[in-house]
């Protein structure tokens, strides 16, 4: 437990973190998540770097930009549960 005079210090140091994974997912992690496959293990980084090629993607194919959108709503959300 914390001290209440330390109470507002650790709110600010969860909600950088929060701030912090939060962009570091959006930058890198969701491309690596749902880019293309290198070696099967992991996605290529610069597939959706920065989210890039997400809003160019044809809205045909195997993958449609609508699910992709929908799966980078749900999975910005994992790293909310994993800081509680």
């Amino acid at each position: 437990m914390v001290s209440p005079k330390n109470i507002i210090s650790t709110m600010l140091q969860s909600f950088i973190a929060l701030a912090v994974v939060t962009i570091i997912w959006l930058v890198v992690g969701f491309s690596l998540s749902f880019g293309d496959s290198i070696g099967g293990l992991v996605g290529n980084p610069l597939t959706h770097l920065f989210l890039k090629a997400l809003a160019q993607r044809p809205t045909t194919g195997s993958r449609p930009t609508c699910l992709l959108c929908c799966l980078l709503r749900f999975s910005s959300n994992l790293p909310l549960l994993r800081l509680r």
